[in-house]
């Protein structure tokens, strides 16, 4: 019987720990915990698909720089060149999910060039024989 009580305790204590208030384990969206002294100080790139943007947030969540006129539905992610120069995708064509054009803007939005071409660019087929011959 000591046994049993003993098992019957020892259940009752973990189920009383189950039960118990979990810490937080999902937060909203942001910066929820920064301190300087444990983490690197930068800053982080993001293209929001709800958005025609390119934005630069610091490591409390601010928003430090915007890019308009960008598609942020295809193309991948924004890139930030050194100088403060962006390049992404911009230009859409619903309601296909592929954009039009690769652009790349200086740190005040300027265009600095753009790739646009909607043909179709042909693989020659010889040197794709070649390569799967030579066990590629």
């Amino acid at each position: 019987m000591n046994r049993l009580t003993t098992a019957c305790v020892a259940a009752l204590v973990l189920y009383a720990l189950a039960m118990r208030p979990a810490a937080q384990t999902v937060y909203p969206t942001g910066t929820t915990i920064y301190d300087p002294d444990k983490s690197w100080n930068g800053f982080t790139v993001l293209s929001p698909l709800g958005t025609q943007a390119v934005l630069v947030i610091d490591m409390n969540g601010a928003v430090v720089k915007r890019w308009d006129g960008f598609n942020n539905s295809a193309g991948g992610p924004a890139r930030v060149l050194p100088g403060g120069i962006v390049m992404s995708a911009s230009g859409a064509r619903p309601p296909h999910q592929e954009s039009l054009e690769l652009t790349r803007r200086d740190f005040d939005g300027k265009e600095l060039w753009k790739f646009s071409r909607s043909e179709w660019q042909h693989a020659d087929p010889h040197a794709y024989r070649s390569y799967a011959a030579e066990g590629g």
